[in-house]
């Protein structure tokens, strides 16, 4: 009984663990969609970039829950700050790409792709061409916004693996 308990909190703990992933990964399409003034637009296409790009968030969520069920596993006891450490790069990697993504795609009219990645060739272009590029408000932003969501993770959707332990002896 006990391991069947414990196998629902494990799996509650990734359910939440895939929703939070999820949001960020909507709240950065409407990131994008602000910064770029698409917003206002609200039509099929925007509801089709969503539906379009459910796959691709699903994907990486994928990917991001991977990495803790692997951290789970390998490593049962690793000390809480680690763990707070890796979920909030992963935030602020999710909120910094479509901040950088939508700057390029103001300078370049495309987002980054194969075809965006070739200015790599030449680089004083590229970095000549995205030189209005405000990086110390985007940081900054970004960085509050992901204490604020690191915040929220914690309170709401942060089963921590010793909560579930404890869950399943009771």
């Amino acid at each position: 009984m006990k391991v069947v308990q414990l196998f629902k909190n494990l799996l509650s703990r990734y359910v939440l663990l895939t929703c939070f992933f999820l949001l960020i990964q909507f709240l950065g399409r409407i990131l994008f969609l602000v910064i770029n003034k698409h917003f206002i637009k609200l039509s099929e296409s925007f509801f089709s970039t969503y539906w379009n790009g459910f796959s691709l968030d699903f994907a990486f969520t994928s990917y991001v829950i991977l990495l803790y069920i692997l951290l789970d596993i390998s490593i049962s006891n690793l000390p809480k700050l680690f763990i707070n450490s890796i979920t909030f790069v992963l935030i602020f990697a999710q909120l910094f790409t479509p901040i950088i993504d939508s700057y390029l795609f103001e300078s370049w009219n495309t987002k980054i792709n194969q075809d965006a990645l070739h200015f790599i060739k030449f680089p004083k272009e590229a970095i000549a061409s995205v030189s209005g590029f405000p990086v110390l408000e985007s940081v900054l932003s970004c960085f509050i916004l992901s204490i604020l969501l690191f915040q929220i993770f914690n309170k709401y959707f942060n089963l921590s693996l010793e909560k579930i332990s404890t869950k399943s002896r009771a």
